[in-house]
C-alpha cells in the first residue's frame, strides 16, 4: 500500500517536469500543532515542490464548530509552522460557504485564483 509520502516520492522520481506537492484536509477536531507536526513529519521539504495546500471546509469534517477567532488563531499557527518548514506560504482551498462563515478573507494572501 502506498502512503501519501511514498506517492509524492514516486511522482518526484517519475515526474518528467511535472511539479508535485502535498495536500492536507484540515480537521476542526484536532489542534493546529498536531496537524502541522503530522504533515511536516510525513512530507519532506524539497525545493521546487508546489506549496502545501490546506483544504478546510464543512463537508466531511467533524461536527465541532469553533468560533471565528479561535479558528483564525489555529490556522495562523498551522500555516506559520508550514511556512517555517517549507519556505513558502500554504495555499488555502475552501468552499464559498466556509469562506463567508469563517471570514477567510483575513487570509487573502493564501488564496490564488
Amino acid at each position: 500500500m502506498l502512503t501519501p509520502c511514498s506517492v509524492i516520492t514516486f511522482l518526484r522520481h517519475e515526474k518528467n517536469g511535472m511539479a508535485v506537492g502535498a495536500y492536507h484536509y484540515y480537521s476542526l477536531c484536532k489542534s493546529a500543532k498536531e496537524q502541522a507536526d503530522n504533515f511536516i513529519k510525513n512530507v519532506p521539504a524539497v525545493p521546487g515542490d508546489l506549496p502545501p495546500v490546506l483544504d478546510i471546509e464543512f463537508v466531511g469534517n467533524c461536527k465541532k464548530r469553533p468560533d471565528v477567532d479561535s479558528l483564525h488563531n489555529e490556522l495562523k499557527e498551522f500555516m506559520s509552522k508550514l511556512k517555517e518548514t517549507y519556505g513558502v506560504d500554504p495555499v488555502i482551498y475552501t468552499t464559498e460557504r466556509f469562506y463567508k462563515e469563517y471570514r477567510m478573507h483575513a487570509f487573502k494572501n493564501n488564496f490564488y485564483g
